[in-house]
């Protein structure tokens, strides 16, 4: 099969040469009415899909022949045609247009619509959008710049997952990513963890697949937010869809002559933030030095004294350890019994300098029946963690031919090769994991007491034993985990497309469609014997193969019926078939320091095995009534058949419709060149669906077998231990009657434009409501099943996006424009199966600790331990001086935020331009265990004060009476302050996401070098930020998600800080 798809893919690309015909080289300059150049004029051949653009300077160069007709467009300027002639230059100056009716943009299937006709939020980016920033995440390159759209990173490790929603929740168990299509296709961004166990024990560090995408082989990316846009997706499209096509995927190449683009950058990556310790105090607790995991020792005093060497005592000879010879393992503090107590800059010395270098070159060529693009792309990134790296190599190839006036054929290939590394990353609230058994390295990092010479004090024995300073040598130094355990994951994945388009007329057409997205990851965790949380070692290895198929039919019909009426008529078929695999087997007990073979461990503990797969087939329609190109009329629906429900429930039909009413060219007197130009007002309503997983309806049993057992039914045994054999499903009963959710959405909006183009505002509300929610109900286990799936909750989603833009100043020289981008949405779950006394557990660190459903409260709020509090709201005090807590979990914080806001400003000077970014983000709560640990373990600069003092905690005691027992400093933060309700700040924050400065070399210096353009770039990403209501000297930023990534919001768990680049970057073209 593999072959045949290489043989099919040469030939195509070898018969396109066939289609390139004599032509020459049209070229010249458009102005607009003043005689300014205007960027991005839209240049068409008439009657073909061969076009460019104007470059910055209004000037183009096109191949074409005599006697065809170029179109020129531009928004908010009249469309002109001219015949070329004899003459190989034509100079345009184009008229102002009282409004915009010629935009295009892609919406649903691949349909292109004009963009007054749409009923409904579409935002398109450039490519350059994406590939300028210095993230090699498609993902996070999108942070900021589109309304509506959140993107949230798991942590600052270089490959680490990403969060990305649009419109806030729709489903409160299943997945609210959206529907990723790339060059007409779906796109897997699954994240998948290494197993139940790695997730644990090293953190959740997978990548999310969006990772695999290369930046730089973006063309444009379009957003269809509601259900009214995404209907045709059916239930994939329930949270929104980004649109991607690649330049590989693209069949508007804007030139006509072979160029190559090589672009590269290097970018210097440092840790973005880092606490400001105090330097007063050492280790120790209640005011005594000592080798507590907390900063509560005595005073540093001047000269510094000399103490006990950190590493006598209990510290070496622990039981883990099986004994040491402190002398013997380190000859070089033979006779030291003394050491230096001072402050040590033990936290800033751990990290690296890292970088991220990205190379890429792009070879591209079209003529009116043919083009292709052929890119490669190598991307090396090392973090700021130690041994935290990520490598990857795109290949892109793709084109387009006109094979017949009726037929063209298009289609592009990708192969990419993606390797990540990291140390494990655990989520903790305390020395090491939430599952007491695993590796924080950040946790055992970022609140190392001052006192401690992390990087100086040697990290392992001669038997590369973890060796630490505290008493019975119980928390593993970071550096020993830094070394000897590490997350890995390889990934080798192929997706490519095939369309193939036949016009009957000028008025119908056919397209097919056939796509499929494959990858291969390998993923796993290692550990070298001699550690302290897994002190024998272990190896963990899963491999994961996800694969989706997709096929789709589109009858396109687009006719004009008289003077005032036309009508734009899609229907088809989409079959799609998802499948997934995943084999995982452990190891324990490493007999060779090392050495990562199954033969190198005495025992294979245990294998997991999974598999699923589901199909879908969908049938769906699409018809659009214009009336004098002023009103549209559209009605859409899908009917979707999914295998993962039983017959009666498995075929849901969700219908759309929306209008598009134009009032500027309904009623000429609105518009003005010097006020109104454009203004559209539209309605939507849209609904869609989520189906359950593969195999909820059915009856499952976990499988739990003693041993394998071989031909002959013995067990087989690795030396001398049986092998067991895992299901990692668990005893379900199955739900027949299961259906799926509905989701149902309304939206309104307004697009608008004035003083000759130079401000527009695009602005949406919307209200969506998600019924029979898909919830996992407890079973009593004497039945033989713990759980079963139900239908049943309500959520509703309400909010509003607007997006401004403004050129204040336009000369022949100078512009300066910029885009002000705001949203914000509440999410609320109004019903629940057990009514307002139901708290549904969703995901957290603990079963009393994390994001809950609760009927009329915001969805995901978080709930955890109390402080009792009086009438009044004073905290209560017991006996000893000490907070008293509830005995019921109560709401400590509502993540969601309140709104956020974005500002992008670009000016530009002939060759030289400058853009910076800046975002806001307002409310939402994060309970942080990194600014609440660093403070109660006496490390934050706010504990810069006499710890002699007594304290007297604020409130009143049982009895009502103000309290006034006086407790030390140390009860003070540890205990009272270590309560959850403690541990949750406001997470409002402004962050400079970018500043760039670009300089393009004028064209007269490149007029005698193969060179057509030679930018030189400086950029800064995450350069600065200030979470307002965080302890100053935390220095924290909220913009991570501990818990990986899926519907989890508001949780700090220790799992580091993010990251902040700053480089250089060249292009050029020839």
């Amino acid at each position: 099969m593999k072959k045949k798809c290489i043989w099919v893919f040469m030939l195509y690309l070898i018969g396109l040469s066939s289609a390139y015909a004599q032509e020459k080289t049209v070229s010249g300059n458009v102005t607009d009415q003043a005689g300014v150049p205007l960027p991005g004029v839209n240049i068409l051949i008439k009657e073909t899909t061969t076009g460019i653009q104007t470059d910055f300077d209004g000037n183009y160069a096109i191949q074409a022949s005599q006697g065809q007709v170029l179109v020129f467009s531009y928004i908010g300027q009249k469309t002109v045609e001219v015949t070329i002639g004899a003459s190989n230059v034509i100079n345009i100056q184009m008229d102002e247009a009282a409004e915009s009716l010629e935009e295009v943009v892609v919406t649903a299937q691949g349909i292109r619509r004009e963009k007054k006709a749409l009923g409904y939020a579409v935002t398109t980016l450039d490519g350059e959008d994406v590939a300028k920033r210095p993230e090699t995440d498609v993902a996070r390159a999108l942070s900021g710049q589109i309304p509506g759209v959140n993107i949230l990173g798991g942590s600052g490790l270089a490959g680490s997952g990403t969060n990305i929603t649009i419109r806030g929740f729709s489903t409160m168990t299943g997945s609210n990513q959206p529907l990723i299509i790339v060059d007409g296709v779906p796109f897997s961004n699954a994240t998948n963890e290494t197993s139940t166990f790695s997730t644990s024990e090293s953190g959740n560090n997978s990548a999310s697949r969006l990772l695999d995408l290369d930046p730089n082989n973006i063309s444009n990316l379009s957003v269809l937010k509601g259900l009214s846009a995404t209907v045709l997706y059916g239930e994939q499209g329930r949270n929104g869809v980004i649109l991607i096509t690649t330049k590989s995927g693209s069949s508007n190449s804007t030139q006509n002559k072979l160029e190559v683009t090589v672009n590269s950058s290097y970018y210097i990556e440092q840790i973005a933030s880092l606490p400001d310790y105090q330097d007063r105090y050492g280790g120790g607790w209640q005011q005594s030095r000592g080798k507590a995991f907390s900063n509560w020792g005595s005073e540093f005093t001047t000269p510094y004294e000399q103490i006990l060497h950190v590493y006598s005592g209990n510290a070496y000879s622990s039981v883990q350890q099986g004994g040491g010879n402190f002398n013997a393992s380190f000859p070089q503090f033979a006779g030291v019994t003394t050491y230096e107590y001072k402050p040590y800059d033990s936290v800033k010395n751990f990290f690296n300098t890292g970088y991220t270098a990205v190379n890429n070159i792009n070879v591209t060529k079209s003529t009116e029946n043919a083009s292709f693009n052929l890119s490669y792309s190598n991307s090396d990134q090392k973090g700021f963690t130690p041994n935290n790296t990520l490598r990857r190599n795109n290949f892109s190839v793709g084109g387009t031919a006109k094979l017949s006036n009726k037929f063209t054929f298009s289609g592009t290939m990708n192969y990419v090769n993606t390797d990540k590394k990291n140390p494990p990353n655990a989520a903790s609230t305390g020395s090491s994991n939430v599952s007491s058994g695993g590796s924080g390295i950040f946790a055992n990092v970022l609140y190392t007491p001052r006192s401690v010479d992390l990087m100086g004090l040697p990290f392992e024995d001669d038997q590369h034993r973890s060796v630490y300073y505290r008493t019975t040598n119980s928390i593993q130094n970071p550096r020993w985990t830094a070394e000897n355990e590490i997350d890995a994951e390889i990934t080798d994945r192929v997706f490519f497309s095939m369309a193939g388009t036949y016009k009957f007329n000028d008025y119908l057409s056919a397209t097919w469609r056939s796509g499929f997205d494959g990858y291969n990851e390998t993923s796993s965790f290692s550990v070298n014997k001699g550690g302290i949380y897994l002190p024998d070692g272990l190896y963990y290895e899963s491999r994961n193969t996800g694969k989706i198929w997709d096929h789709s039919l589109l009858i396109n019909l687009s006719k004009d019926f008289s003077d005032n009426f036309n009508l734009s008529f899609d229907a088809g078929f989409n079959s799609r078939r998802n499948t997934f695999n995943s084999s995982s087997v452990q190891y324990d007990k490493q007999l060779v320091y090392g050495s990562f073979f199954a033969n190198n461990f005495e025992d294979k503990v245990a294998t997991d095995l999974f598999q699923s797969q589901e199909n879908v087939f969908g049938a769906f329609g699409s018809a659009t009534l214009g009336y004098k190109n002023f009103a549209y009329l559209n009605i859409a629906g899908r009917n979707d058949w999914a295998s993962t429900h039983e017959t009666g429930n498995n075929s849901l039909f969700y219908p759309s419709a929306s209008l598009s009413f134009v009032p500027t060219s309904a009623f000429s007197g609105l518009k003005s060149n010097n006020g109104l130009n454009y203004l559209k007002l539209r309605v939507g309503y849209g609904s869609s669906a989520n189906f359950a997983d593969p195999y909820v309806t059915r009856d499952r049993l976990g499988v739990s077998a003693k041993a394998w057992l071989d031909a002959n039914g013995n067990a087989v045994n690795i030396n001398g231990s049986p092998v067991n054999i895992n299901d990692s499903g668990i005893n379900r009963l199955g739900n027949p009657n299961l259906k799926p959710e509905l989701v149902t959405e309304v939206e309104l909006g307004l697009e608008l434009k004035a003083f000759k183009n130079r401000i527009g505002l695009e602005a949406s509300v919307y209200s969506k409501e998600a019924t029979d929610q898909i919830l996992d109900k407890r079973l009593d286990p004497s039945s033989g099943y713990t759980v079963t799936a139900i239908n049943a909750g309500k959520l509703k989603t309400e909010g509003i996006e607007v997006g401004f833009n403004a050129i204040p100043v336009r000369t022949e020289n100078f512009q300066w424009d910029f885009i002000l981008n705001y949203d914000a949405y509440e999410s609320i779950v109004t019903e629940l199966p057990g009514g307002e006394e139901d708290a549904l557990f969703l995901s957290g660190p603990f079963s009393n600790l994390g994001n809950f459903a609760i009927q009329g409260k915001p969805f995901n709020v978080m709930q955890g331990v109390l402080v009792q509090r009086d009438a009044a709201g004073n905290p209560i005090v017991g006996t000893d001086g000490l907070y008293l807590t509830e005995d019921e979990l109560g709401i400590i914080g509502d993540p969601n935020p309140d709104w956020r806001g974005s500002f992008i400003n670009n000016i530009s000077y002939k060759d030289l331009s400058f853009s910076m970014q800046w975002d806001y983000t307002h409310g939402g709560d994060m309970y942080s265990a990194t600014a609440n640990t660093i403070t109660i373990r006496g490390l934050a600069g706010e504990t810069d004060f006499d710890r002699s003092i007594p304290v007297v905690a604020a409130g009143v005691k049982q009895d009502g009476s103000v309290n006034d027992i006086q407790i030390t400093a140390n009860d003070q933060y540890w205990e009272n302050y270590g309560q959850d309700e403690f541990k949750v700040y406001d997470a409002t924050h402004l962050r400079l996401r970018e500043v760039s400065l670009s300089y393009s070399l004028p064209k007269k210096a490149l007029e005698n070098t193969p060179f057509g353009n030679i930018t030189f770039s400086a950029t800064g990403n995450n350069l600065w930020f200030k979470a307002f209501n965080f302890p100053d000297s935390i220095n924290f930023d909220p913009a991570i998600s501990s818990e990986g990534v899926g519907n989890s919001r508001g949780f700090d768990l220790l799992t580091g800080p993010t990251a902040k680049r700053y480089g250089l970057s060249v292009r050029a073209s020839f």
